[in-house]
């Protein structure tokens, strides 16, 4: 799965808000495994990689 934060262009300062944020939050949650900056076509800085668990049913 891919994560779109932005990469804070529009923030004040221009730093990153939501970044850090979201990788607060998916630290936390169980069903992600792990996730890594994409790469440049997938989005860069302003995007995650996120490998989530699988359902089991």
């Amino acid at each position: 799965m891919r994560v779109i934060h932005g990469k804070g262009h529009g923030s004040p300062g221009k730093q990153p808000v939501l970044k850090a944020k979201v990788q607060r939050w998916l630290a936390q949650r169980q069903e992600v495994i792990a996730f890594a900056q994409a790469s440049g076509p997938q989005g860069g800085a302003g995007a995650l990689i996120v490998l989530l668990a699988s359902r089991q049913r």
